[in-house]
């Protein structure tokens, strides 16, 4: 896939870690242009995900319209 996006002109990087996530999440904000694919391979089982890869997966979740993310997202970014 990530060869995909680069023959599109787009960006695509694996990120193996939390840091490496937070510094391509901060790349593709600044740049602010074409398509960027960030890969992030996780354990499914979600008791043994990051905060990070909670949060993006709850985001995504509420961006979807899933029953009850909105709220829940609401509850995670206010405390």
């Amino acid at each position: 896939m990530l060869t995909l996006v680069n023959a599109y002109g787009g960006r695509g990087f694996q990120c193996k870690t939390v840091g490496e996530l937070r510094t391509q999440l901060q790349s593709a904000v600044e740049s602010n242009c074409g398509i960027t694919l960030l890969e992030i391979p996780v354990d499914t089982n979600s008791d043994k995900l990051s905060r990070e890869i909670s949060m993006l997966n709850l985001f995504i979740q509420m961006k979807n319209g899933k029953q009850g993310a909105i709220e829940a997202w609401d509850l995670a970014v206010a405390g």
